[in-house]
């Protein structure tokens, strides 16, 4: 997994406050035959999910719930 300044954003988007998520190594991010492990994919997903329920909310399930079930490796 990972978390980075996101200089890639600020460059093409002209977006300066982010940082850029995602699966797999950095080293290996945008490089021919770049890859990732499955399992990080379903985990990056994860994460993105419980950032999304904190930003917005959810009326049906809570965080809380969410992250119990992530801990859990659900």
């Amino acid at each position: 997994m990972t978390m980075a300044p996101g200089d890639d954003v600020v460059r093409l988007a002209g977006i300066e406050q982010c940082v850029a998520y995602g699966p797999g190594a950095l080293e290996l991010a945008h490089q021919p035959d770049e890859w990732c492990r499955v399992d990080d994919i379903g985990r990056a997903t994860q994460v993105l999910a419980l950032m999304l329920l904190d930003l917005v909310g959810s009326p049906r399930a809570g965080t809380r719930r969410a992250r119990s079930q992530l801990g859990r490796g659900a």
